[in-house]
């Protein structure tokens, strides 16, 4: 039996969706030099494990202020339950300061960076998101690990680690 051919069904009639994008960014050298200090950030849930499961989980990785602006930041966030990401958002630092540097979609870790090579991101005092990955079924605090470094201000001081958290929402 034959099946008729569909175009839509065809990957390279598809638009290209924003991971993609973000994923074709071209290394620049200004991240190259970030080094691995790893630190754990806390995590804080939103999810109790009475809840069920009837679509993807969306962990958004937030910095509660930054006073003196935000410089760079490099981030892995990894699923231990086996949850795929099925997407990666950048958040505050525009999408062309912003790498998928390993893992990513279709992956249960994605590390990511950026740098505010603009100067876009000034001094603030509320929430904002650094990053959003997507999960394709539901997970649980404790079942997300984090790990962040060279998390640094405009004057290129660390930012205190108490001011970074992942939250939980679907």
């Amino acid at each position: 039996m034959s099946r008729e051919h569909n175009p839509s069904d065809d990957p390279k009639n598809q638009a290209p969706n924003q991971t993609d994008r973000c994923q074709d960014i071209p290394r620049r050298r200004f991240l190259s030099g970030i080094t691995a200090v790893g630190i754990s950030a806390a995590i804080a849930g939103c999810s109790s494990q009475s809840e069920t499961a009837e679509s993807g989980q969306t962990a958004k990785l937030v910095l509660d202020g930054a006073p003196n602006g935000l410089r760079k930041f490099e981030a892995t966030i990894s699923s231990m339950s086996g949850s795929s990401i099925t997407d990666i958002k950048p958040g505050i630092i525009d999408a062309d300061e912003f790498q998928i540097t390993a893992g990513g979609v279709g992956n249960i870790e994605a590390t990511v960076r950026a740098a505010d090579l603009s100067g876009s991101v000034g001094a603030f005092s509320d929430q904002r998101q650094l990053v959003v990955v997507m999960f394709d079924s539901q997970v649980y605090d404790k079942e997300i690990n984090l790990s962040t470094s060279n998390v640094t201000n405009d004057a290129g001081e660390e930012i205190p680690q108490e001011n970074i958290r992942l939250e939980l929402t679907e």
